[in-house]
């Protein structure tokens, strides 16, 4: 089916939500937030006996400097935002996050 991507880090509703119906997860924020809040996510999964591991983890980060840590820290997929007035578009973090993933892949 269709997978379910699910937005947010609640912990009392939306993470439940995560662990009871999402195929993917995403939010953003620092390493600590993306470890405090899995955390929580595991809970809620072991609660719902699911396998977390059937989650994919999206993670919105501003600063490319800590990809390395994000990645360490679980999150499988990174986002960044190119922002743009509609005619022009700052391609500059895509391009940064592009020469990360070729670094460590």
């Amino acid at each position: 089916g269709l997978p379910i991507l699910i937005g947010g880090s609640g912990p009392k509703v939306t993470l439940k939500l995560v662990a009871r119906y999402g195929d993917m997860w995403h939010s953003f924020g620092d390493a600590d937030d993306y470890r405090r809040k899995n955390a929580i996510l595991l809970e809620h999964c072991a609660n719902e006996g699911r396998d977390p591991a059937e989650i994919e983890r999206f993670w919105g980060v501003d600063d490319l400097a800590h990809a390395d840590e994000m990645a360490e820290a679980g999150a499988q997929h990174l986002i960044v935002e190119v922002g743009g007035d509609g005619e022009r578009y700052d391609l500059s973090p895509l391009q940064e996050l592009v020469r990360w993933r070729d670094r460590v892949s």
